[in-house]
C-alpha cells in the first residue's frame, strides 16, 4: 500500500527555544504523527512506508497545496487569533470553507487555531476566552459522541489557549465531542455524507505538544518573557505541563485513522 500523502498548513513558527529543541512545526507533527504510529503498531513500523506530510507555510508565503496531490489536511495552531482581520487568516478561512463544499470526503484533521479556523469555515465563531487561559494539562470531558470515539470517558491533553470557539457551527451532522469547564466547545467531528467514516476531526487542544515545548511556551509568554501571562498562571502551567497526557496513545492514534495512515 502507498503511503497516504498529508499536507500540513502550517499557521505559525514556534518560539525559539521549541525550534531549537523539537523543530518547526512540520518536525512537531511529523514526530507527533510518526511517534503515534510507533504507539499504535510497536517500534518495527517504518512510519515514511505509511504516510509521507509536506509543508506549506500559509502566514509568510501564503502558500496552498494542491489537493489533488494530497489524500488528507492537517491545519496546526498558531499563536494568532482566528477572529483576527489579517489577511492570511481570511484566506485560509476562505480555502478551507471550499475544501468543505468540494471535498467532503478528504480527511481534516485541526488543532488549536485549526480547530477554530474549522468552525469559522463551518459558519461558526471564534471569541476571546474572557482573558482566561488554559495552560498546561486539563482534562477534556468527553459527551456520549466522544466517549464513543475515543474510547474513554475523559482525555488528558496539552492546552495553551485563551481563545475559543463559543458555540457549535451551524453545520450539518456535526457532532461535539466533548469540554472543560472554560472550553464547551474543546472538539468536534463531521462524518462523511455517507457516514462510512470521519471528514473533519478538530480539537482545541495541542496532543502534538510535549511537556518541554509547553514549558518553552509558558517561559516565552510569562513574567520573564512577553508578559501576556500573569506569574500565578505560568507557575501552574509550568506544572501541569509535566502531567500525563493522551496525546500519543488516544488522540495519536485516533488522528491517523482519521487521516487513513491506520
Amino acid at each position: 500500500m502507498a503511503p497516504v500523502r498529508i499536507a500540513l498548513l502550517i499557521c505559525d513558527t514556534p518560539v525559539p527555544p521549541v525550534v531549537r529543541e523539537s523543530g518547526d512545526y512540520l518536525q512537531i507533527y511529523g514526530d507527533w504523527l510518526r511517534n503515534s504510529l510507533r504507539t499504535a503498531l510497536g517500534d518495527t513500523v517504518v512510519p515514511e512506508s505509511r504516510f509521507i506530510m509536506d509543508g506549506y507555510d500559509v502566514v509568510h508565503k501564503m502558500e496552498y497545496p494542491d489537493l489533488d496531490q494530497y489524500e488528507a489536511l492537517v491545519l496546526t495552531g498558531s499563536s494568532a487569533s482566528a477572529y483576527e482581520p489579517l489577511e492570511w487568516i481570511t484566506k485560509l478561512v476562505n480555502f478551507m470553507t471550499d475544501v468543505v463544499k468540494s471535498r467532503p470526503h478528504l480527511p481534516i484533521v485541526a488543532l488549536c487555531l485549526g480547530h477554530q479556523i474549522m468552525a469559522r469555515a463551518l459558519g461558526g465563531s471564534v471569541a476571546p476566552n474572557n482573558g482566561h487561559w488554559e495552560l498546561g494539562v486539563y482534562e477534556m470531558e468527553l459527551n456520549e459522541v466522544g466517549r464513543e470515539f475515543f474510547g474513554v470517558p475523559v482525555l488528558k491533553l496539552q492546552q495553551v489557549h485563551r481563545d475559543h470557539v463559543p458555540s457549535l457551527p451551524p453545520y450539518p451532522n456535526i457532532k461535539l465531542l466533548g469540554s472543560t469547564p472554560l472550553t464547551p466547545i474543546h472538539g468536534f467531528i463531521v462524518p462523511r455524507e455517507d457516514a462510512s467514516s470521519t471528514h473533519i476531526f478538530t480539537l482545541q487542544g495541542h496532543p502534538e505538544f510535549t511537556a518541554s515545548i509547553v514549558q518553552h511556551i509558558v517561559h516565552a509568554r510569562g513574567p520573564n518573557g512577553t508578559g501576556v501571562v500573569d506569574p500565578a498562571t505560568a507557575e501552574d502551567a509550568l506544572k501541569r505541563a509535566r502531567l500525563p497526557h493522551d496525546g500519543l496513545g488516544i488522540i495519536g492514534t485516533k488522528a491517523l485513522e482519521v487521516l487513513g495512515v491506520l
